[in-house]
């Protein structure tokens, strides 16, 4: 098991709503179940021993990612939610598309000079990992659970693949950026830039040199791309994969620079008056 597989739930939670909004008609059941969630990949988070500063930077990608994809939904609970995004309520940011890609150059940094995140082992409490002390119910990833084999970003069975740590971390990030999290690079002319950054956080993540995109994906979340494509029989990666999830993953560029500056300026608004502000 590894950091990224612990955010399973939850982002399989956030597609769904974005693939199926009439399914989730009551804001507060969803964004309820999403919060929840999110607190499990904490708890087994620790229980893997990722470090708190580990967990905090990989559900900072997360929530950036949530946070964009509900703004790009047609979700009747879009309002409420921009409202209160994740950035803000866990994070105190209205800037998530700035800062993604902040906490990304740095840890890139880190990857290139041989970085250790944590000392093995090291581990936060259960307040530090998750939004606060709810009851701890049974990890839907833990060990005498079910596997999540429907989960799209099922994680292949490498023993040697720890995931944790650094590259754990980049992993999430990767994860994020596949699933077409943009933040600042919204413009058509940004996106060379976009993907050349995506390419190097997965195969540093893979602790490889960079691969076409497609293989990169598919060694991350097997998964969701189907078989190795060196296999005799090959599939398409479009196969197995709606019309949502090519949205998802291939938003046209203007669209995205609207979302984008309509997404700034709705949270700021929000937090100024959360903030009692003009």
């Amino acid at each position: 098991m590894r950091l990224v597989d612990c955010f399973i739930e939850s982002v399989t939670l956030v597609l769904d709503v974005a693939r199926k909004p009439q399914a989730f008609p009551k804001y507060e059941d969803t964004r309820d179940k999403v919060e929840t969630l999110i607190n499990g990949a904490g708890r087994m988070a620790k229980k893997l021993g990722v470090s708190a500063a580990e967990f905090q930077e990989a559900r900072f990608a997360v929530c950036a990612w949530m946070d964009e994809m509900i703004l790009g939904s047609a979700w009747e609970g879009k309002a409420q939610w921009l409202h209160q995004p994740l950035q803000r309520v866990v994070y105190d940011t209205v800037n998530a598309g700035e800062e993604f890609f902040e906490r990304l150059d740095a840890l890139l940094a880190k990857a290139g000079s041989d970085f250790t995140f944590s000392e093995p082992g090291a581990k936060a409490t259960v307040e530090e990992l998750s939004f606060g002390d709810d009851p701890d119910p049974a990890p839907v990833c833990a060990e005498d659970a079910p596997a999540a084999s429907a989960a799209p970003f099922a994680p292949q069975d490498d023993p040697g693949d720890v995931g944790v740590g650094l590259k754990g971390v980049l992993e999430v990030y990767g994860l994020t950026m596949m699933l077409g999290f943009t933040g600042r690079y919204f413009h058509p002319d940004d996106q060379a830039a976009l993907g050349s950054l995506r390419q190097k956080t997965i195969a540093l993540a893979l602790g490889q040199t960079p691969r076409p995109r497609r293989e990169q994906a598919a060694r991350l979340f097997p998964a969701l791309y189907g078989p190795d494509p060196s296999r005799k029989e090959r599939k398409r990666f479009w196969r197995g994969m709606d019309w949502v999830d090519v949205v998802v993953l291939g938003v046209p560029p203007l669209t995205l620079a609207v979302m984008y500056f309509a997404y700034s300026r709705i949270l700021s608004g929000a937090l100024k008056g959360f903030l009692g502000g003009p």
